[in-house]
């Protein structure tokens, strides 16, 4: 069985959406949407994804590990990563209906609703 250090953890956490900020901020700053094509967009997508997931990350954490109190920290960890990956993938889910102009109010509350269901079954 590994041993995981949480604080090894948050550390490659807040690495990764460093890391993931300044190339999504550069992405974002110096990439014409209109003639660089579907990879600009992509991987717009995908460097906002892990920004989100990181950046969420952090504070469900710390919101879990003060109300959590009788969790294991690496317990705390990993529900908070699930639950910001989620919310990153809704997040991302409703930019792309928007942006295939594709969303619609019942759009987004069934792919709402799918993530909530999904988290219901991690949980159970």
């Amino acid at each position: 069985m590994i041993m995981v250090d949480t604080k090894k953890l948050l550390r490659f956490t807040a690495g990764v959406t460093l890391i993931s900020i300044v190339i999504f901020l550069f992405v974002l700053l110096r990439v014409d949407p209109f003639t660089s094509g579907i990879s600009a967009l992509i991987f717009f997508l995908i460097m906002f994804f892990f920004f989100l997931a990181g950046f969420l990350t952090f504070p469900g954490y710390y919101i879990r590990m003060i109300i959590n109190k009788d969790k294991t920290p690496l317990n705390n960890f990993n529900v908070s990563l699930r639950q910001s990956i989620l919310v990153s993938v809704g997040i991302i889910g409703l930019l792309i209906l928007k942006s295939m102009d594709g969303l619609a109010w019942w759009d987004g509350l069934l792919l709402i609703a799918s993530l909530v269901f999904l988290e219901m079954f991690f949980r159970s």
